[in-house]
């Protein structure tokens, strides 16, 4: 019982908060510093881009995934759903998933690597062949989800 309180009651201090706050933010900010680094040093251990990252969850390969809050607000629900696939894929594996925020200077550098990335535990040379820049693979996702993507576009037919 005292614990619980005594631990409400630390969380409820802004300072602690803050502190909180800034440990997560610089986590985050090491983790993608690491993954600079593993891209000039080693770069068959990270990969970025969602087809990338998709291939490597796959694989089992995901150490670290680094994925950007607004990938979570797109407009199509297939993309979303596909994304949290990816995390839950990632955090079943035992990985580390950090979510950052695109409000933040680390998240918004995130975003311009298309808002995914990983550190992987074991060289994956075979994903330096998909392009960055390609699209999730749908496979699997339902149709019905796709079907929202295009609805807003036919209301406008009527």
């Amino acid at each position: 019982g005292c614990y619980k309180v005594a631990l409400r009651e630390l969380l409820a201090d802004g300072a602690v908060k803050s502190q909180i706050a800034s440990t997560k933010a610089l986590d985050h900010m090491q983790t993608l510093e690491s993954f600079y680094t593993m891209l000039k040093e080693d770069p068959d251990r990270a990969c970025y881009g969602p087809a990338q990252v998709q291939k490597a969850v796959e694989m089992g390969a995901v150490d670290s995934l680094m994925v950007t809050d607004g990938l979570f607000r797109s407009c199509s629900l297939a993309v979303r759903r596909k994304y949290v696939e990816i995390v839950e894929g990632v955090r079943d594996a035992g990985a580390k998933v950090l979510v950052f925020s695109e409000q933040h200077v680390s998240g918004e550098q995130l975003k311009q690597l298309s808002g995914i990335a990983a550190l992987l535990r074991f060289p994956c040379g075979e994903i330096d062949d998909i392009d960055s820049d390609a699209e999730i693979d749908f496979d699997g996702v339902e149709a019905a989800a796709d079907v929202d993507a295009f609805s807003e576009e036919d209301d406008e037919d009527l």
